[in-house]
């Protein structure tokens, strides 16, 4: 998965992954999930930055990079609970930030909520609904 494709289609096909090997390939016990990000061949170097529902970005990574890598491990056969996505997510992001001098995305967190103030309030119903839709936990103090 890329950094060009969008967000919820990234979790869609790390879903669909983790059912298919589950399901069809009869695959069990743990799985890696690899995220690369890349700006491509002669792209330039980018960082991280937060938009939290302003104009202006605020840089938050302390280094700018051409490629960053994320893995984290997750279980075949719990593709149903919306909270292992959101698990694996963080895992991905947090080991790809680290890339860029940031700890972990802290939108997500690694109990499988969403951290709904570290996102920009533009998406907060949009997320929001969605974690209902879903059953994932929301965590709304700052």
């Amino acid at each position: 998965m890329t950094a060009d494709c969008p967000g919820r289609k990234r979790e869609a096909i790390l879903q669909y992954l983790i059912q298919h090997s589950a399901t069809r390939a009869g695959a069990s016990g743990t799985a890696t999930a690899r995220l690369t990000l890349s700006v491509g061949a002669n792209g330039r170097a980018c960082g991280l930055a937060s938009d939290r529902g302003s104009t202006a970005h605020m840089v938050f990574g302390s280094t700018d990079q051409q490629l960053a890598v994320g893995q984290t491990g997750l279980l075949l056969g719990a593709a149903d609970d919306a909270s292992l996505l959101v698990q694996v997510a963080a895992g991905l992001l947090a080991d790809c930030y680290q890339h860029f001098g940031v700890v972990e995305a802290e939108q997500l967190t690694h109990d499988g909520k969403i951290n709904l103030p570290a996102w920009g309030r533009r998406s907060h119903e949009m997320i929001s609904a969605w974690a209902k839709g879903v059953g994932v936990g929301i965590h709304t103090n700052p």
